[in-house]
């Protein structure tokens, strides 16, 4: 391994470790501290300035945008802390990028650093959610650890579901996200090939229906687009039988414990763990403010007022628009179009980075499901675009 292709799994690996943070009025994230260290190596160097991509302008625009909505809304200081890590999000993201576009970084070695990245990941997740899993054992009962988090593992209305170096599994198949489709669709030597197996284990693990959905629907679109042009390509053939032995085979250790898991996790399919409660709240929020939202960050207030949980909605586009209104909304689909456009653009230049457009549409999938509106490991899935078209176009 090259010292560049070191620093730059360094850099990617340190995004995704948001879980182990400084708390300091806010959380101080290991990204952050690499990006300064980043901007203090570009501060030595000869920059003049840095082009800025569509999509960077409407993020700032509609985080401006945010913070002015913030300073009229009942809880200012959580808007106006969104609005910082925003701004912060931004920094260290332009930061990075800077710093692999001037090093030159080429596909190859953003290859082999996120292939890296996602080994370290998860074989760490791994083992953060088996020593969870011991310790759990070990008392004899999950029930006495009900809602607790136990280093990799958190034990979700009596059922163990892996959370690796995140703290949510939901999250954690997000942040899983770039790797698994990075190496879906190659051809894998014996190394991607395992690396492969643990991102598919530990999504399974983390028992997430909505991140599960989220890596299983753009594989069925690419299986079906295949047959429909009569090109079903041998990879895809072997990826679907690989997935469903291994379910098979997790169906069979498990025993009475899979029928236990599905039972929890599918028999409140029409609850939705809560959801629906939230969204009946965000409807009638939005309609109470359509146009400019009741205040960025500020649903979890109204949701104590109204229903007394203060819980995010558990749907980034549903909360944007109760939030910033249609104004905000139709800035962040814009941004989210601009994204997609430069995804699908490195695609139609280098077919083999096409995992790019998959990823893009499991992301917006994963947002159905969770509060995402600021989220570093899609800064990060940008910094890999950006740095993409800089080594395919030679621009910035």
């Amino acid at each position: 391994m090259s010292k560049r292709i070191l620093v730059c799994s360094i850099i990617l690996f340190s995004f995704l470790l948001g879980n182990f943070n400084i708390e300091l009025g806010f959380a101080l994230k290991p990204f952050m501290i690499t990006s300064f260290f980043l901007i203090i190596s570009l501060s030595l160097s000869n920059i003049r300035s840095i082009q800025l991509s569509n999509f960077d302008y409407m993020f700032f625009t509609l985080s401006i945008y945010g913070g002015i909505t913030a300073m009229f809304s009942p809880d200012i200081i959580a808007g106006l802390r969104l609005f910082i890590l925003s701004q912060l999000c931004m920094v260290c993201y332009l930061s990075t990028t800077l710093y692999f576009t001037q090093l030159k970084y080429s596909v190859q070695e953003i290859n082999h650093s996120i292939l890296i990245t996602g080994f370290l990941f998860n074989i760490f997740s791994f083992i953060f959610y088996f020593i969870g899993l011991y310790t759990v054992l070990n008392d004899g009962d999950f029930g006495n650890f009900s809602g607790q988090d136990i280093f990799g593992l958190t034990i979700d209305r009596g059922l163990p579901r892996m959370i690796g170096l995140t703290f949510d599994p939901n999250f954690f198949v997000m942040f899983n996200i770039i790797f698994f489709y990075f190496l879906a669709f190659k051809k894998r030597n014996k190394f991607e090939s395992f690396t492969f197996i643990l991102v598919a284990l530990a999504i399974i693990f983390s028992l997430s229906r909505g991140g599960i959905l989220a890596i299983a629907l753009p594989i069925f679109y690419n299986f079906f687009q295949s047959f429909i042009r009569l090109k079903i390509s041998k990879r895809a053939i072997r990826i679907s039988i690989f997935v469903i032995i291994l379910i098979l085979a997790i169906a069979l250790y498990m025993g009475d414990f899979l029928y236990i898991i599905l039972e929890k996790r599918f028999g409140n399919l029409g609850s939705g763990s809560g959801r629906t409660s939230l969204i009946n709240t965000m409807f009638e929020l939005i309609a109470s403010n359509p146009l400019f939202g009741v205040g960025w960050h500020n649903f979890r207030y109204y949701n104590n007022e109204i229903t007394g949980n203060y819980h995010y909605g558990h749907n980034t586009f549903l909360e944007l628009l109760t939030e910033l209104g249609l104004v905000g909304f139709f800035l962040y689909t814009f941004f989210l179009i601009f994204v997609f456009h430069r995804a699908y653009k490195i695609s139609s230049i280098e077919p083999t980075l096409s995992y790019l457009k998959y990823s893009f549409w499991a992301f917006m999938i994963s947002m159905f499901f969770l509060s995402s509106i600021v989220n570093e490991v899609f800064f990060l899935y940008m910094i890999l675009i950006k740095t993409y078209y800089n080594a395919l176009t030679h621009k910035i």
